[in-house]
This record gives C-alpha cells, sequence and structure tokens, in this order.
C-alpha cells in the first residue's frame, strides 16, 4: 500500500491538498486548513465495498462500508416507487431508499417482476406457487377459484377431496351441527332430525333415510325397512316372505 503521509498536492501557485502521518487529508486553501470537500464523483475502495452499500463513520470521522440496518421502530407515512427505487417516507420527515432491482414500475402505477419467480410468500420465504401461504388464512369477502383440492395439490375437478378413509368432509349448519344441506344441480340433500332426505327443486322429500334404516319413497315417515306411498311397477318378479292383504 502506497504511503500517503506527507503526501502533498500542489498546483503551479499554491499548495492544494496535504496528508498528515495518519493519512488525513486537509484542503490547505485559505488561512486555517478546512475540511476536503468533493463536488462531483468520489470512489472510495477499501475491499469492503458491496452494491447498496454506504458509507458508514464513527465519531472520530472514519468511514467504513457498511449494509444499512435498523433497531427500534420506524414509522411510514407512505411509500412511492421510483424506478426501481423503494422510497419509504418517515413521519419524521426523512425517506428511506430501498433499491430492489427486481421490480420495475411504467409509471403508471403497474409493477412488474422481472428477475424473481413471480411467486409470493407469506409465512415462507421459499413460495413454490403463486401464492404460498403458511399457516392459517381468514377472509371476510367471496374467493374466487378454478379447481380447489383439498388434501391434493392437484384436483382434477372444481372440488376433490382426498385424505384417509374417515370422513373426508363435513357440511352442517353454523347454529346446529345436526344440519345440513348439498345443493346438486336443481336438486338438494338435506339431513335433519336423524333423517336424509333426497328433494327436488322445489324442496319436496322424494325419498327418506333413517337413522334406524328405513327407506321411505312418497313418505317422510317410513315405519319399515321400505315403505313406499304409490304405485310400484315392475318389470321383473317380485319375491315376499309374507304378504298382509293389499291389491295386486
Amino acid at each position: 500500500m502506497a504511503d500517503l503521509s506527507n503526501l502533498k498536492i500542489k498546483d503551479t501557485y499554491q499548495l492544494l491538498l496535504q496528508a498528515d502521518a495518519s493519512g488525513n487529508v486537509q484542503n490547505l486553501q485559505g488561512a486555517t486548513p478546512n475540511p476536503f470537500i468533493v463536488n462531483g464523483n468520489l470512489r472510495y475502495v477499501d475491499g469492503n465495498q458491496q452494491a447498496d452499500y454506504y458509507l458508514k463513520s464513527d465519531g472520530t470521522g472514519n468511514a467504513t462500508w457498511a449494509q444499512l440496518t435498523v433497531s427500534g421502530d420506524i414509522y411510514i407515512s407512505a411509500a412511492t416507487m421510483n424506478d426501481t427505487v423503494l422510497q419509504l417516507h418517515t413521519t419524521s420527515g426523512t425517506t428511506i431508499n430501498v433499491p430492489v432491482s427486481y421490480w420495475s414500475t411504467d409509471g403508471s402505477g403497474n409493477y412488474s417482476n422481472s428477475g424473481l419467480t413471480g411467486n409470493v410468500g407469506i409465512g415462507t420465504s421459499t413460495p413454490g406457487e403463486k401464492l404460498t401461504v403458511e399457516g392459517n388464512i381468514s377472509a371476510s369477502g367471496d374467493g374466487y377459484f378454478n379447481n380447489v383440492g383439498i388434501g391434493t395439490d392437484s384436483p382434477g375437478h372444481t372440488l376433490e377431496v382426498k385424505g384417509p378413509e374417515s370422513t373426508l368432509a363435513r357440511f352442517y349448519d353454523s347454529s346446529n351441527g345436526s344440519i345440513g344441506q348439498i345443493e346438486i344441480g336443481t336438486m338438494d340433500i338435506k339431513v335433519n332430525s336423524n333423517k336424509m332426505q333426497f328433494r327436488d327443486a322445489d324442496n319436496t322429500p322424494i325419498l327418506t333415510i333413517t337413522d334406524d334404516e328405513y327407506v321411505g319413497i312418497g313418505t317422510t315417515t317410513p315405519n319399515e325397512k321400505l315403505t313406499v306411498v304409490g304405485a310400484i311397477s315392475a318389470t321383473t318378479d317380485l319375491y315376499f316372505n309374507t304378504i298382509n292383504g293389499g291389491t295386486f
């Protein structure tokens, strides 16, 4: 390394700069030494310089390259995007410039990602999808999706549920856990009072199954394994163990 002690820079008429034995440079123009002022570009190379570092001074004026670190709270009043720099405007009136070279703006409020994967992670720094959330999600509005997979990340249907043989899904009223209903096209399946009913578009029960294994067609109160209110038509034989009255 070059020895800067007692280095002197002169023009034709007078001494301009001088470095003392400690390497401190002083501007010697004028009656007394003045601070060294550079009006223009200054390059300081000490081997520690890196992109987006800044020169940090200690109490004696010695400068070193350092990263921007913050301790304590910062209160942000607004933020703007200036080309590839995110500007955070604090309540104290200062502006913190954060280089974000992967994001750019077209000046109309539209932002694009030109260097990252384009994935967004909440609770994770390595999102594998356009949006990856590690944790619970709470929403008060509507959500719109194409295919939804529960227990699978590659659903082939509008709703696909995959899991063990135990209960895969449960549908029930928020105020009464014994009531549930699923609409399928113009019909629905409803469970209430220990009965499952298949109902038409007018909510009229077509078939009723009770929890004591009775099935009713045309009735909501079957009292036998199969109770039919109405005529029965068959194209093949019917077999009975016992016939108690009735018309055939």
